[in-house]
């Protein structure tokens, strides 16, 4: 009887956490799904980390267990077409994988956060959606040159010149001679021999003396008028003369009574100041040794009081000079008197060089005598 020999096909000595299979020569041995790699015991199987070669832009994450991956991008970002690279988001689109639709007006926007969706607007347009035009005549200061006026647009402004100026490298220019009104696109029809002027705004002409008429054409008949009429063309010159000189003259009298009167009260303020009380020992009016001459007075005295230096009394009084109570009598009255005059020249040429002197103006016209007041009364009772 012949024996029949069977192929082995089941593991009966390898436990494989996946798979077992049998070779041809009946020997046993494990193999692993896709995704896991055997191990070195050649038993288990483990999962293969696919990221680890960093296949994605991005991020990376592990399909567990068994094989794959996915990719995915940080927000503002999506994936291309490969499922792998990572491409910023449409206009329009913001967020995770771009899901998010942006709420900004398109027309009015200059771009929209593909993070945050946050819209960046276009100049002149505010608002979070970019909807609200922003008034740029109001809220900006000298936006428009000088002489222009400012017009508000959505989402802009006009700067229009006025009337006799027209715009030149963003500046209000006037007109030319012969232009005017608005941008100076109208032409002046003045007769300009005849005209001192064009209106920039209007085109009025105005005319010289003579002419008349809206070019300044027309000469006027100067002798066929009536002289109420020529009374009339000159009124205002006449009035203007009549009154204006007047006043003119009127100011100028006011300005002559304010200066005279401040000059008389500056000299009463001087005379004011003077002191009233003129006698040897209270005002010391001459407060050192300085000869005293009032004019025809009487005698020449000098002072030689308790607070002058006495040592100057041995040495300026000479044989024959008297002396009481500080004072020395110096000369008598000349017989050629003097008027009733204080003597400067006198005064300066008995000063002597070597010393200075404080001296008040006396007011002899409202005091008596300061020295004394008859030739015989006694010089202790000189009163100043």
């Amino acid at each position: 009887m012949d024996e029949q020999c069977n192929a082995k096909t089941t593991c009966s000595k390898l436990n494989c956490t996946q798979h077992c299979a049998v070779g041809s020569n009946g020997q046993e041995y494990c193999s692993c799904y896709q995704g896991f790699v055997l191990d070195s015991d050649n038993i288990t199987c483990n999962d293969i980390d696919e990221c680890a070669s960093n296949p994605c832009d991005e991020n990376c994450t592990q399909t567990t267990p068994g094989p794959g991956y996915t990719c995915t991008c940080e927000a503002g970002k999506m994936l291309d077409v490969d499922n792998r690279t990572c491409i910023d988001c449409k206009d329009g689109f913001y967020g995770k994988e771009c899901s998010e639709k942006c709420i900004c007006k398109p027309e009015n926007t200059k771009t929209c956060g593909n993070v945050s969706g946050i819209c960046t607007c276009r100049a002149g347009w505010n608002g979070t959606d970019c909807s609200v035009d922003v008034d740029e005549c109001k809220n900006f200061a000298n936006i428009c040159p000088d002489n222009s006026d400012c017009t508000n647009l959505n989402g802009t402004y006009l700067c229009t010149c006025k009337d006799g100026f027209s715009m030149s490298n963003n500046k209000c220019t006037e007109c030319s001679l012969m232009a005017f009104g608005e941008n100076c696109a109208s032409q002046c029809t003045c007769d300009f021999n005849n005209a001192w002027s064009c209106d920039k705004r209007n085109g009025t002409c105005y005319c010289r003396d003579g002419w008349q008429g809206v070019n300044c054409k027309v000469d006027v008949q100067e002798c066929s008028l009536k002289p109420n009429k020529i009374m009339q063309d000159h009124s205002k010159l006449i009035i203007g003369l009549g009154i204006g000189i007047p006043l003119f003259l009127a100011l100028i009298a006011i300005a002559i009574i304010i200066i005279v009167h401040w000059k008389r009260s500056a000299r009463k303020n001087n005379l004011d100041d003077s002191d009233s009380d003129r006698s040897p020992e209270g005002s010391e009016i001459f407060r050192s040794r300085l000869p005293v001459r009032y004019g025809g007075w009487g005698p020449l005295y000098s002072p030689w009081g308790q607070k002058s230096d006495s040592k100057f009394e041995s040495s300026y009084l000479g044989p024959g000079q008297n002396t009481q109570d500080g004072w020395y009598q110096e000369d008598s009255i000349p017989e050629d008197k003097q008027t009733d005059e204080f003597s400067w020249d006198f005064m300066r040429s008995m000063k002597p060089k070597d010393l200075t002197f404080e001296i008040k103006r006396p007011v002899a016209d409202s005091l008596p005598n300061p020295l004394y007041t008859s030739l015989q009364s006694n010089i202790d009772d000189v009163t100043v």
